[in-house]
């Protein structure tokens, strides 16, 4: 029931990211492979913590959301961060990720220890944007 328009603005704006996403993934594989073993062991680590902190911005309700409804750290910190769900989801969020850096190089003994540190870990994903196929 949405109008045409809000339609067509949304069907091109996830081309446009679909576009996006395509562009950075082959960046990423003609640009690594071409970088020192120092500078790919660097991107090794930050590709983690750069999704990680991704994924709070993504998950959880900013600050703002929390002081204006009074709502305790706490309380933020188990629904979003500390549940058995908010867990599921979030170690399930970067397959496509995880993937893109195998194919880089980018996953060692190391930086698989800091995904799964970090909470992010998880199954790759075969293809893009494979879905969940997980039972709920």
């Amino acid at each position: 029931n949405l109008p045409p328009a809000v339609v067509r603005c949304m069907e091109i704006h996830i081309a446009e990211e679909a576009r996006h996403i395509s562009f950075a993934n082959e960046f990423l594989k003609r640009h690594i492979p071409r970088r020192s073993p120092m500078y790919q062991n660097l991107c090794g680590i930050a590709f983690p913590l750069a999704m990680r902190w991704l994924a709070g911005e993504i998950m959880a309700p900013p600050p703002e959301f929390a002081r204006t409804f009074d709502i305790p750290r706490e309380v933020i910190k188990e629904a979003f961060w500390q549940s058995p769900t908010a867990s599921k989801i979030l170690s399930g969020y970067f397959g496509d990720m995880r993937s893109l850096a195998g194919e880089l190089g980018l996953m060692n003994p190391v930086t698989k220890r800091l995904w799964k540190t970090l909470g992010i870990d998880g199954d790759h994903s075969r293809y893009r944007s494979e879905p969940d196929r997980r039972v709920a």
